[in-house]
């Protein structure tokens, strides 16, 4: 529990220092805004350039641009939570600033935890209040159609929980390699190939892009909670677990100070 304490205040002042906060807040909030913006006056941009019949096809109500927002998060957020969070275990190791848990009396079970917790927690913030404002926009907007508030509060609970396999992951992966590089390109490639093997039956129900797949759903009309979901749900959260053991055993294994 000290080494868990320890870390983590570690991580919140060390990601206060290096504005990681701030760009991970910003870079969604701020792309939030913007892609309602340019989903309101794209039409009227347009106008005079494009078919009639096609323009009205651009024309969104407030559900659409809601979806359109929730569809961009996937590669927005991806390459700013990558991005931010690739070196949060592999540049300490390659800076020689993480402790030996073996000489140092630190736990590498508590530094884990301490990380992906933080990580976690400050993307699902981030998530919550970049959705907050993009709602926001979107009722200044646009003026047809509803909201259903379950899509919203289903959709920013998938995203996180898909987040945090993704900062897992980083960790991970950072217990492996000492070059940050190396975690955030294997991270971006596993997370942008995978929705293409989400074809595969067989493989649909256990790959955490599902829940991205289902976060969509709910706009459409379709039912988010079935079967699958808590199948997928299931898979994710046993990942998570079993990521973070394997980064506390390489830890425990490794020198990493």
């Amino acid at each position: 529990m000290a080494t868990f304490k320890t870390y983590l205040k570690k991580e919140v002042l060390e990601s206060i220092r290096r504005y990681k906060y701030l760009i991970l807040f910003l870079g969604l909030i701020v792309w939030g805004i913007i892609n309602t913006v340019l989903l309101r006056l794209l039409p009227t941009l347009l106008e005079g350039e494009l078919p009639p019949e096609l323009l009205q096809a651009m024309q969104m109500d407030r559900s659409t641009a809601v979806l359109s927002f929730f569809q961009d998060l996937f590669s927005v957020g991806n390459l700013l939570v990558v991005f931010l969070f690739m070196g949060v275990v592999a540049a300490e190791r390659k800076q020689k600033s993480l402790m030996l848990p073996f000489t140092k009396n630190i736990s590498a079970t508590g530094l884990v935890l301490a990380k992906a917790v933080h990580y976690t927690v400050v993307v699902t913030i981030a998530i919550v209040f970049s959705v907050l404002i993009n709602i926001l926009y979107v009722f200044i907007l646009f003026e047809e159609g509803s909201i259903e508030l379950v899509n919203i509060v289903s959709s920013t609970g998938l995203y996180a929980l898909y987040f945090a396999v993704t900062v897992s992951l980083l960790i991970f992966l950072g217990s492996i390699f000492k070059t940050s590089i190396i975690p955030g390109v294997i991270t971006l490639a596993i997370n942008f190939l995978t929705p293409m093997f989400h074809r595969v039956p067989a493989l649909e129900r256990i790959l955490p892009y599902n829940l991205i797949e289902k976060s969509y759903q709910g706009f459409n009309g379709a039912v988010i909670w079935d079967a699958d979901i808590w199948v997928t749900i299931s898979c994710a959260l046993l990942l998570i677990i079993l990521l973070n053991y394997l980064a506390i055993r390489r830890l425990k294994v490794t020198e990493v100070a």
